[in-house]
C-alpha cells in the first residue's frame, strides 16, 4: 500500500485490506469550487483513497452535518458526475462521514 499521507489514527485506512493507496489532502491542492448564500468558495476534501477495485474514493470526514457542507457535498457530487462522464480518468465515487467508525464501512459499500 502507499501511503501519502497519515490519517488520524481511528480511521484505520493503512489497515483496511480493500484500500491500495491514500492520501491526506493537506498539500495536494485538490479542490472542487461551490457556492455558499450566493459566494464562491473553494472545497478541500479530506482524503483521496484508491480502492481495490480500481475506484477512487473522495472521503470527507466532518464531525456533524450543516448546509454549508451539504452544498459542498453537492458540488463534489456535480464534480463526480462530471469527471466519471469524461471516461479517461478511472471510476470516482465520494463519501461522507460523520464518525470515524463509519469509515470502514463506506469503503465496504464502495467496494462491493
Amino acid at each position: 500500500m502507499t501511503v501519502l499521507g497519515k490519517p488520524p489514527k481511528p480511521t484505520n485506512l493503512e489497515k483496511n485490506p480493500r484500500v491500495t493507496a491514500f492520501a491526506k489532502n493537506d498539500r495536494l491542492n485538490f479542490s472542487i469550487w461551490y457556492r455558499f448564500e450566493g459566494v464562491p468558495h473553494r472545497y478541500y476534501p479530506d482524503f483521496l483513497v484508491k480502492l481495490i477495485n480500481g475506484k477512487t474514493l473522495v472521503l470527507e470526514t466532518k464531525g456533524q452535518d450543516s448546509s454549508q457542507a451539504k452544498a459542498k457535498r453537492a458540488a463534489l457530487e456535480e464534480w463526480i458526475t462530471a469527471i466519471n462522464c469524461l471516461r479517461d480518468y478511472g471510476k470516482w465515487v465520494c463519501d461522507s462521514s460523520f464518525n470515524i467508525a463509519d469509515i470502514d464501512g463506506i469503503i465496504a459499500k464502495h467496494t462491493a
